[in-house]
């Protein structure tokens, strides 16, 4: 419940649309065919998709899919500690990327951070392994726990942001932003712009 909660605000914060916008950037409306042949050349890869995801939709209508990594070992791995990873889809082309991890005392009581690492460019997963997060990736790739971590104390959010950095991805869709809804509409809704 808790986890639910924290998300359904950190999804609504993020689907505001100056924030979207801002993450969106200058080519999210990009009309395919006036792109130059040499743009076309430059290689995007997306996530390979996830399986066995818990998902569920935030009261403003924000998909969160989710998978528990300290099940599995991953990082977090202190009993009774849960962490959640996955996409908060902020529209049906854009995905971003969070890992939250429970305070390790009492994390119903404890207060959330949000930690978002400076850019631009630069993804908050560097605070998580190099910084203050719950474990550190030793050289064979696996995870060892961060005895100083901030979880000690406190429930944490890292966002991968904005949407390119990090695991934080969009597909390119012909279409407008609503500025009246603050979301993405496809070609099938609106006239594209841009």
């Amino acid at each position: 419940m808790l986890f639910k909660n924290l998300f359904a605000s950190a999804a609504l914060l993020l689907s505001s649309s100056e924030l979207a916008l801002a993450s969106l950037g200058s080519r999210f409306h990009t009309d395919k065919s006036t792109v130059p042949k040499l743009r076309n050349a430059k290689r995007t890869y997306f996530p390979k998709p996830a399986t066995n995801l818990n998902e569920f939709t935030t009261p403003t209508g924000v998909k969160i899919r989710y998978k528990k990594p300290g099940d599995e070992g991953v990082c977090e791995t202190t009993d009774g500690v849960d962490s959640y990873s996955g996409y908060i889809d902020l529209a049906p082309n854009v995905h971003v990327f969070f890992w939250f991890f429970e305070s390790r005392s009492n994390p119903a009581e404890d207060p959330m951070t949000l930690w978002l690492n400076g850019g631009p460019g630069s993804d908050s997963l560097i605070g998580l392994f190099q910084e203050l997060g719950p474990c550190r990736i030793n050289e064979d790739l696996s995870s060892v726990l961060n005895p100083y971590s901030w979880n000690n104390v406190s429930n944490m959010l890292f966002l991968s942001q904005p949407v390119g950095v990090g695991f934080s991805y969009q597909e390119i869709a012909n279409g407008s932003f609503g500025a009246y809804t603050g979301t993405f509409l496809n070609s099938s809704q609106a006239k594209p712009t841009g």
